[in-house]
């Protein structure tokens, strides 16, 4: 996808590979904390292993390996790192 280093961009535009710093969630207050539980905190490095573009990615956070929707991937605003 070709997202350059620092660039703010929303999880699901993250290509598989790359890694990026979870800046915030717009997210309502249900789903916010069942993010947080699941380590999706503010500050902390995202792995994303499967991006095909279209459905499901999977990410690394800390040691878990995690599914989330495409929809839900739209509202982590993140900073891609490398």
């Amino acid at each position: 996808m070709g997202e350059k280093e620092g660039l703010i961009t929303t999880l699901d535009k993250v290509s598989e590979g790359k890694t990026a710093t979870l800046i915030s969630l717009e997210v309502g207050h249900g789903l916010l904390s069942r993010l947080l539980n699941m380590g999706l905190i503010p500050g902390t490095k995202i792995n994303v292993l499967v991006n095909r573009g279209k459905g499901l990615l999977v990410i690394r956070v800390q040691d878990a390996e995690i599914s989330i929707s495409r929809g839900i991937a739209q509202k982590l605003i993140v900073k891609v790192e490398s």
